[in-house]
């Protein structure tokens, strides 16, 4: 193995090139979610998230053409205890993922404009509720009820994937412990998607305004 040393926008990076291997994955890991989070500035690591990937993909002209030549995939998720960004691909693709990453320790350069754009979508994503929130996330509701705005955090609903994991054939009214929560399931949707399609669909709950990876969890 080989290794290389670059320092791009200040950071240094340092690898082994391994010529057996096909694939990469970089990840970068924030620390920021709601458990830091105040009723004052609920979302902000959401949002800290949108903008963030916003002033990266700035850097580049045509910045998601870039990356699908490339056989890039790039994805950010808000978490309850941290934010990850996740690049993968190619081995040929690394040399250009080091560099996006490292634009993620850039200073946010972003428009008033472009900042209120991202504003609106978080809260867009936060108030959602009913069919209104079934449909902005594309969710189909197979038991129970969806959550809404005045959901309370200790009610919740699964996906398909967790009711299978737990190992039930009804999951409304049972109840979920999980990072020393209780939480009520009120509902269950179909699988879906939360990150790429390529990625296997996880054990998932998810409150009114924010989805967690509940697995282990106890009964």
């Amino acid at each position: 193995m080989q290794e290389k040393s670059v320092n791009i926008n200040g950071v240094n990076i340092y690898s082994l090139l391994n010529p057996n291997l096909r694939s990469f994955c970089l990840c970068l890991y924030i620390r920021a979610g709601s458990i830091f989070e105040t009723p004052a500035d609920n979302g902000i690591s959401h949002l800290f998230e949108h903008v963030v990937f916003r002033n990266v993909k700035s850097k580049y002209k045509n910045f998601y053409e870039e990356l699908a030549l490339r056989g890039i995939d790039m994805q950010g998720t808000t978490y309850k205890e941290f934010i990850q960004i996740e690049i993968n691909g190619p081995a040929y693709g690394f040399a250009f993922a080091v560099e996006v990453l490292c634009h993620f320790f850039d200073e946010i350069e972003i428009s008033k404009t472009e900042l209120l754009k991202e504003k609106n979508r978080i809260k867009a994503e936060i108030r959602e509720e009913g069919e209104p929130y079934m449909k902005f996330y594309g969710l189909t509701l197979i038991e129970g009820e969806m959550l809404s705005q005045t959901s309370p955090e200790t009610e919740i609903v699964l996906n398909e994937a967790a009711v299978k994991a737990l190992g039930w054939h009804k999951a409304v009214g049972k109840h979920i412990y999980y990072s020393n929560e209780k939480f009520r399931v009120i509902g269950v949707v179909k699988n879906w998607h939360i990150t790429s399609p390529t990625m296997p669909i996880l054990p998932t709950g998810f409150q009114y305004n924010k989805y967690l990876y509940i697995f282990p969890a106890k009964v």
